[in-house]
């Protein structure tokens, strides 16, 4: 009877043994499957990506060469308004730009001096400006129209190109 115990728990062991390697092996293959399938479903998506990266990078080129070419039809057509509009972004930055104290503690009077002295050139540059302007008949209003109409060019070439960069990183449904 012992053997005959024995006997019953060596096929049950084998049995199990059986089931469990054919598991193993069909779990293999499906992770297996699994795997390939997940490679090619990234190196497509990779493929889409690259595809939306170099149609963005060529719209955003496209965009700001006809900036370009625009800005420098702009300045052919009214040189000074250019020069005018070129100082009144200068002063704005400039303006908006704050001292600091390491500024104060490094240059000190000196700096003083060269702004006091910067603020006079650019005075004089604007009044300069304004009266060759007035001399050619050209007025203010007309350049601030070039001016926004260049600004608005510029911000729809930005914009484009946001959204070209924008939909290389938005998910796809």
């Amino acid at each position: 009877m012992a053997d005959s115990l024995k006997d019953k728990a060596t096929s049950a062991y084998a049995d199990a043994k059986a089931k469990a390697t054919d598991a193993a092996q069909a779990a293999k293959v499906k992770a297996e499957e699994a795997a390939a399938a997940t490679k090619a479903s990234a190196v497509k998506a990779a493929e889409v990506t690259r595809a939306t990266a170099k149609k963005a990078a060529a719209t955003t080129k496209e965009n700001a060469q006809k900036a370009a070419v625009k800005t420098s039809e702009t300045i052919d057509k009214s040189p000074l308004g250019a020069v005018v509009g070129g100082l009144a972004i200068g002063a704005i930055v400039a303006a908006l730009l704050p001292r600091t104290k390491r500024e104060d503690q490094l240059v000190g009077k000196v700096g003083k001096t060269v702004r006091t002295t910067a603020s006079k050139a650019a005075k004089n540059a604007t009044a300069t400006a304004k009266e060759q302007l007035d001399a050619l008949g050209v007025n203010a209003d007309a350049a601030k129209a070039q001016l926004r109409d260049l600004a608005s060019k510029i911000g729809e070439a930005a914009s484009s190109a946001g959204s070209a960069a924008a939909e290389v990183v938005k998910p796809k449904k």
